[in-house]
């Protein structure tokens, strides 16, 4: 009786090829449908997590992508600045925590939902 009974419970249980039970995410008859998150807004998309290969292609459509587009010029402006790197040096050497950049500053501020200054004012400055 023993064996009818493992031989019926082997049969129930559909195994991977490592022998442990496949989950259902990864069965056939259960394909993954998971959404991706926007990586600036944390919101999902319509998009899903599978057909995402970066960052910048969960982000939502509008503001997001705005503000992204931001975010990379104004990150673009700070590598390439003598003064930025002179500070981050000055730092260093008096072994502060870095100060933070403005990069920074916007992109905690626009996941924290304060849009009152807009990706659209930021790319105009710059």
């Amino acid at each position: 009786m023993a064996k009818a009974t493992s031989s019926v419970r082997e049969a129930l249980v559909q195994t991977a090829p490592s022998g442990r039970p496949a989950s259902r995410s990864t069965s056939s008859a259960y394909p993954a449908r998971r959404r991706a998150f926007c990586p600036l807004c944390g919101q999902q998309t319509d998009k899903l997590a599978n057909e995402v290969a970066t960052p910048d292609a969960a982000l939502c459509a509008g503001r997001c992508a705005v503000a992204w587009r931001a975010l990379t010029a104004l990150r673009l402006c700070e590598s390439a600045s003598e003064e930025v790197a002179a500070r981050r040096r000055s730092e260093w050497d008096a072994r502060q925590p870095h100060a933070s950049t403005l990069s920074e500053l916007m992109l905690m501020r626009w996941r924290g939902g304060d849009w009152t200054v807009t990706p659209e004012d930021v790319l105009g400055q710059l």
